[in-house]
């Protein structure tokens, strides 16, 4: 199973594009802020993470402000067929 369900700010975003198909594309990066216990120990995690998303949630990201909130759903995918990163697809967001 690959679900992800992650808090974030929105901090930067790319110029809107569209794929070949003439679907609109989010790329963006957000912060992430959050106290977990691991062990028997409180943990604070930070980091900013890339995402992507494409369509209908696409189009209503890209209209949204930086500095915006957010809890986003989605998966992990590389970012490309040649590369081992991961990036965060979002297919939700509330």
């Amino acid at each position: 199973m690959n679900l992800i369900e992650i808090s974030g700010t929105l901090t930067e975003r790319e110029e809107v594009r569209f794929t070949p198909a003439g679907i609109q594309v989010f790329e963006g990066t957000f912060h992430h802020r959050s106290e977990l216990t691991e062990a028997g120990r409180i943990r604070t995690l930070e980091y900013d993470f890339p995402a992507i998303s494409f369509g209908g949630t696409a189009e209503r990201l890209n209209a949204l402000p930086l500095g915006k909130e957010l809890t986003l759903k989605g998966f992990l995918a590389p970012r490309s067929m040649k590369s081992r990163r991961l990036i965060v697809h979002i297919t939700e967001y509330i």
